[in-house]
């Protein structure tokens, strides 16, 4: 089951079974690092960086600021 596993410390993919979590790593549609395993990697590589902001526009995104 450790293929499953998205890191050490995290637990296997939940919302899918063992079989199909093994048969889509060993076809190569998935690799085992997750979204979060990817973004965690980035923090530690760059760790004084901004990981995330707010886009320039967000003001015209939010929901209080559209006309209707």
């Amino acid at each position: 089951m450790s293929e499953t596993l998205n890191s050490a410390t995290r637990s296997p993919r939940a919302c899918h079974s063992d079989d199909k979590v093994r048969d889509y790593l060993d076809r190569g549609w998935w690799q085992p690092e997750t979204m979060l395993d990817l973004f965690d990697a980035w923090v530690a590589r760059r760790a004084d960086s901004a990981a995330t902001t707010d886009p320039a526009n967000l003001v015209d995104l939010t929901v209080q600021n559209r006309i209707r």
